[in-house]
This record gives structure tokens, sequence and C-alpha cells, in this order.
């Protein structure tokens, strides 16, 4: 609960910087950059609690000064400094809720048994799209196969979950038969 709350802070405050400085959409790549990165290295340097917060912070900007907006730069300089790198994952997932929210994006994700055919993608897509709680926003529609589903689909959207799948389906009966195995029906 601590990290999400200092990951909500430093993230409220760098949204309000980036929006400031008309930076927002620089600051959003720059943080997608970094989570798409996935090295442990640079992962275990951050977290390490030997390393000073001054070291790690002229080793981040000598790594990304080229790469990241002068902004993050210095956001990551100061969360070096003040000893928060703990959070980062906190502080990227709070921002990308921020960004969401002023963009007006709404993120659904779609699980399968099978992989999903382009054409009915587009047509989930569509179907999604026309709901009353995602209309006049963007969708992104992010797809994933689990083949434990067995078929239908589970859909997540924004903090609700959709269970139209045959393995749910199949745990309900399970259930029934569980909780009506002794009763007599006369």
């Amino acid at each position: 609960m601590r990290n999400a709350r200092v990951g909500y802070r430093y993230a409220k405050a760098l949204v309000e910087l980036a929006q400031q400085s008309g930076a927002i959409d620089a600051v959003k790549a720059d943080l997608d950059l970094l989570r798409s990165l996935g090295n442990k290295d640079l992962e275990a340097l951050i977290a390490s609690p030997v390393i000073p917060g001054e070291r790690k912070a002229r080793i981040f900007r000598t790594i990304f000064s080229e790469k990241l907006h002068q902004l993050t730069l210095s956001f990551f300089d100061l969360l070096f400094r003040k000893g928060r790198e703990f959070a980062l994952n906190d502080i990227i997932q709070a921002f990308d809720l921020r960004y969401n929210q002023i963009k007006n994006i709404i993120k659904a994700k779609v699980v399968t048994a099978v992989p999903l055919s382009d054409d009915l993608r587009q047509n989930l897509h569509r179907a999604i799209a026309s709901l009353p709680e995602v209309q006049g926003k963007t969708l992104q529609l992010e797809t994933e196969v689990d083949p434990a589903l067995i078929g239908g689909f589970l859909l997540h959207l924004d903090d609700k979950k959709y269970d139209a799948s045959t393995r749910r389906q199949l745990h309900i009966i399970k259930q029934d038969f569980i909780d009506n195995l002794y009763k007599l029906k006369y």
C-alpha cells in the first residue's frame, strides 16, 4: 500500500509537470520505453540498496541522456536522490492510469482459448466500442490466449470483468451438482 500511495503522488506530480510543459506524450513514450526494456541488470541496479541514489542517477543519465526527454531525466534524478526508486513500477502504473484519463482512453483485454482472426478481432473491437461506458472514448484492445478457458472469452474492461468462458460455465454446473447432490426434491 505504501508503494501505491508514493507511486500515485509522484505520478500525479509528473503528470502535472508534463502537462504544463506540453511534454505529456513524450514522457509517456519514455516510460513505455523503460517498461519495455526488461533489462535485468538495469532493474538490479535500480533496486540495489547498496548503490547510492546519486550514483544511480549518474548511471541512469549516462545510459538514457540521448533517448529520454529532459523532464523524464530530471524526474528520475529526483526519484533517485529521494530514494524512491522502489516505487518505480507503481509510479509508472499510476502515470498510465492518469494519462488514460486525460486522453480519454479506455483499455480492454480479451482472453480467448484460441487466437482471434483479424475479422473477429475487428468485430469484437466494434462491439466493445459500442458499449455505453466506452462510447466517446478511444478503445485500446489487447488480446491474450489462454487454452484453459476451453471456449468463450473473458473481457476485462477497466475494473470490470465479464466471464463468458466455457470453463466458468462448467464450474457453475459443477457447483450446482455439489450443492444439490444430497437435496431430494419431492
